[in-house]
This record gives C-alpha cells, structure tokens and sequence, in this order.
C-alpha cells in the first residue's frame, strides 16, 4: 500500500497502479507482492483551492517501510506571468501561436501545446483524447506523451527495456519473475505475460514441460509414489497409509528402521563378533564400507548398539538411493 504520511488540505492526491497486471488502475494498494516484484505508480497532485499556506512538504511511500519519496509543492494561486508582455510567434510555439504564461496560444489550424499540429476542427483535448485507451486513463497511460493524437512512449534508461503499445501499454519488463528473473530467463515478456521457450511453461516459464527432472532411475516418475508438478515430486500416500518423501519420493521416514536387522552382518564383517559364523556372513545382502568418521548425509539412518563382547558401543550408517534397490552401510572404525 502506497500512502501520504502528510497530506495537506487543499491538495487531493490520486493514485494509479498496475501492481502485477497489465492494466493501470485507480488503486494504491497492492497485494500478494512478493521479493523482487517490480510495482510502480502514478500519483497525481491536484490543488484544489487556494489556501493561506503556499509551500507544502510531502512524504509518499509504502505502508510499513522506512523508504519515502520528498515531493515539495509550491502552490501558484496567481498568475504573474500574464502581466508580462506576450510572446507574439513564439520559437517554442513553433512560431505558430503565441507563448503566454508559458502556454501556447495557436493560431489558425494549428492546435498541441506546441502547435505542432495542423488539425482543423480538432483541439488539443479532442488529440488528447485519442491518446487515451478510457476516458478515465492517463495520456499515454502516463509512459508517453500525446504528438497529434499519438502516442510516442518514453524510452527507459535501459536499452533493453521497451515501452510500446498505441497507448504506451505494453512493456518487456514487467512481467511474472521467478528468483527474481523476469519470465525465470526462460521465455520472453510480452505486454504483461511471459512466452515461454521450448521446454518450459508457466506463468513466469518455471517449470519444465515434461517430467524428465522428476524421473527416478528405474524410469518410473517419483517412483511411482508422487506427482511432478512443476519439476518437482510431489509424494503422497500409498495404500497403506505410508508417505514418501525425498527428491524423488525415495524416503520413508514412517518405515521401521533397519538397525537390528543389519546388525549381526555390521559386527561379523568389521569385529568379527557377533552370532554370525563365516558361512552366515558370507550371506550378507551388504559389505560395510568403514570410516574413521561417519559422513554427514540427509535422508540416512544412523544406528549404534553395545557389542557384547568387549561392552564397547559401536556406530553405523546405512542409506538407500532414491530408488531404494542399492543400500550402502558405513561402520565407524573404531568402537
């Protein structure tokens, strides 16, 4: 919400935004701006009568932050200059009218605040007019000015950023952002919306169009346990009532763990303890990886349990891939 801290009587301000659509409209407030949205908007200073004070200061800024903008206002309730001798074919008028109190007087055919234009029958509020897409819009959508009922739009300071449109309506730089990248670097903007490249869609091009990034290496989207949406798993619940998680809806974090299961094969192969002979542990669906410390992984179980055998407590780590067909066990050297 953009707001006067100190408005001042005599003076009406009037605000006008697009916040994050292609339409100028009659607001000041915004909403469900997020990090890095650009907004911009027109306000509008109108002295509505003349009052004894004739030098206002005003601060105009979004509710909530410290950022303002200093607008300071001289009100003119006389108009010294039309006691001054006239400007009679004025240069600035293009010699085509007289420059009084700073305002072209033409003459003839020729009307616009410079008589530029030679339009009979029209005035310059008829050639303003067109220039507006409703009667309640600003000239130009207020990025341009209005030559003999056209409208030529600003040129921004940043070369790549174009204002166009008959009443300077459309940009390329006000479009849908994702990390703060207008169309996510992934399409072009155009008048408001993102046209995405090959390969990618969305409001602001940040989703990929196939599910590639969502496929687990047994060829299976989310492994059969999630939807993609947007690039991304999203898991749910299988029958049981069993949810998944991970990138690729790899983990169970509900699943009993597998501590006492892998544990005889973790004592016989790296203690040579435990209640399982050679020929047993030989059997072992695993053969533990050791490590003077055990790594720092997300989504790994870790386990430890005291070795009857000397009363030592020992530590292992055990971890499956996304699609839970290849486990790795690593035991820690030492107990």
């Amino acid at each position: 919400m953009v707001d006067n801290a100190n408005a001042t009587q005599g003076l009406k301000l009037s605000y006008r935004s697009k916040c994050l659509g292609t339409r100028m409209e009659d607001t000041n407030v915004c909403e469900a701006i997020r990090v890095g949205d650009e907004v911009s908007f027109e306000v509008t200073l109108e002295d509505t009568h003349c009052v004894d004070q004739r030098d206002f200061v005003l601060k105009i800024g979004p509710s909530g932050l410290d950022d303002s903008l200093t607008v300071n206002v001289h009100v003119m309730c006389d108009c010294d200059c039309a006691k001054e001798d006239i400007v009679r074919n004025s240069p600035y008028c293009n010699y085509k009218g007289d420059l009084v109190c700073g305002i072209c007087a033409c003459s003839g055919t020729n009307v616009g605040r410079k008589c530029e234009c030679d339009a009979p029958g029209q005035s310059t509020a008829a050639l303003d007019a067109k220039c507006k897409r409703t009667n309640e819009s600003a000239i130009c959508e207020g990025r341009g000015v209005c030559n003999c009922g056209e409208c030529e739009c600003n040129v921004r300071d940043n070369a790549f950023e174009k204002i166009s449109g008959t009443f300077c309506e459309c940009d390329n730089f006000n479009c849908p952002r994702h990390d703060r990248k207008i169309c996510a670097d992934h399409g072009t903007c155009d008048c408001g919306q993102c046209t995405c490249k090959a390969g990618w869609t969305g409001r602001a091009c940040e989703c990929p169009a196939t599910d590639d990034s969502c496929l687990a290496s047994n060829g299976k989207v989310c492994n059969g346990r999630g939807d993609c949406i947007c690039g991304r798993c999203r898991c749910h619940s299988d029958s049981e009532g069993i949810r998944y998680s991970g990138p690729k809806c790899e983990i169970c974090p509900t699943c009993p763990t597998k501590c006492v299961e892998y544990k005889p094969c973790v004592m016989c192969q790296q203690f040579q303890t435990g209640p399982y002979n050679d020929t047993k542990c030989a059997e072992c669906p695993f053969t533990v990886i050791p490590v003077k410390e055990l790594p720092i992984l997300n989504d790994t179980q870790e386990c430890q349990f005291v070795d009857p055998a000397d009363d030592c407590t020992f530590y292992f780590l055990y971890y499956y891939n996304e699609t839970m067909d290849n486990l790795t066990v690593w035991v820690r050297e030492d107990k």
